[in-house]
């Protein structure tokens, strides 16, 4: 079957609207744009367009294929049957429906889908970068909708930050997966996927072949992982121009990092916060890279006392300090603190742009604390209790 363009998709509702339709044929489309012309359409991919219409004092995303791709609309048709079975959070209403949209006289297949009012997971991070309690529901909440996929014997096969929506509701937070394209169920098994999603939350070997509810816990690895470094230095989210690495794309990491990541900048610099937590999920990372894709364990979140078993390549080395770096040490061990937020263990190299100017708290643990002010002109801070 040749399916309708997206222009052809749009006037086909510039002319007619909701009786275009079937049975969702008292749906109101709601236009993108209406200046200089009317364009209907809020998004688009190689293989399907998506509108927006209110229907029922709801507000639905309207899923056109465009591509003549029989299996494409086959897995659809399968993947709404298996969601309309499972009760989760997660889940946004996705409903194939067949023959429902009628273009030039011949009627095609579409998909209804909840509107989310949630933000994506790059922006609400922007959002909340400085606020650690925040940062830790999120790392949860992640760490549950990995189990819940697993549990549903489900696998995403995209995730990434924009198919990962967050809804505030008061103070707690939900999570959204949407675009469930290249999603595995298990009456899908005997097939391929379709994609191997965003290099930048992928394993290095994933391929075709690997299809399974087990795909994504690499993903929420890095997820999880990339959080946990954002607690200790924010300067991490600046663009890789202002030295950091948010692309926009990714969250943080790069294919790059996990193809060799002892070369790595981005784990050179986070081996410098030398803090346990950020050490751990650092070597849960590295252990995910250097197994086979179908050995990668379940995500986990780090607990105060589970064993740190550290890398040697992952020891901070202190021979000399890069440009832009400030380095702090003490004669007994101690927590350096921004405010009440640990930054990590002495010693510690830290990004001296982020704080110069500000005061940090350098705690033993036993009571004793020594205020540093960090200044433009100093570099190494010793610190005698």
């Amino acid at each position: 079957m040749q399916y309708p363009s997206i222009g052809e998709y749009n006037q086909t509702i510039i002319s007619k609207n909701g009786d275009c339709l079937q049975v969702l044929n008292e749906a109101v489309f709601v236009p993108m744009r209406i200046s200089p012309i009317k364009v209907y359409a809020f998004g688009s991919g190689t293989n399907a367009v998506v509108f927006k219409a209110n229907y029922n004092h709801n507000t639905y995303g309207i899923r056109c294929f465009l591509n003549n791709d029989a299996d494409r609309v086959l897995r659809a048709k399968s993947i709404s049957k298996h969601l309309e079975s499972i009760h989760v959070t997660w889940k946004i209403d996705y409903r194939f429906l067949d023959n429902e949209i009628v273009v030039k006289g011949k009627a095609y297949p579409l998909i209804q889908m909840s509107w989310s009012s949630g933000k994506d997971l790059n922006t609400w991070i922007g959002n909340n970068l400085n606020d650690n309690n925040k940062l830790n529901q999120l790392q949860k909440k992640v760490v549950e909708l990995s189990k819940s996929l697993e549990e549903n014997n489900i696998g995403h096969g995209d995730v990434q930050c924009g198919n990962l929506l967050i809804e505030e509701i008061g103070s707690m937070i939900n999570l959204k997966l949407i675009d469930y394209d290249g999603m595995y169920i298990p009456s899908l098994s005997h097939l391929n996927a379709i994609e191997n999603g965003r290099a930048e939350f992928q394993h290095p070997q994933r391929r075709l072949i690997d299809f399974n509810p087990s795909i994504d816990r690499f993903s929420f690895i890095v997820m999880i992982t990339a959080i946990e470094l954002l607690k200790y230095d924010k300067s991490l989210w600046r663009s890789p121009l202002q030295n950091g690495f948010n692309s926009l794309d990714n969250l943080l990491f790069s294919a790059k990092d996990f193809k060799n990541p002892n070369t790595s900048e981005l784990f050179r610099r986070a081996r410098l916060l030398n803090a346990n937590s950020v050490n751990f999920y650092l070597n849960e990372l590295t252990s995910a890279i250097n197994s086979d894709i179908s050995r990668v364990k379940e995500p986990c979140l780090y607990r105060q006392g589970d064993e740190i078993i550290t890398l040697l390549a992952s020891e901070p080395t202190f021979k000399e300090i890069s440009p832009g770096l400030i380095r702090i040490e003490s004669n007994v061990p101690a927590v350096v603190l921004n405010g009440l937020t640990p930054l990590g263990q002495t010693p510690i190299q830290l990004d001296k742009n982020a704080f110069v100017g500000k005061q940090l708290n350098v705690s033993n643990g036993r009571g004793g604390i020594i205020k540093i002010e960090i200044r433009s002109s100093e570099t190494i801070y010793k610190v005698d209790f």
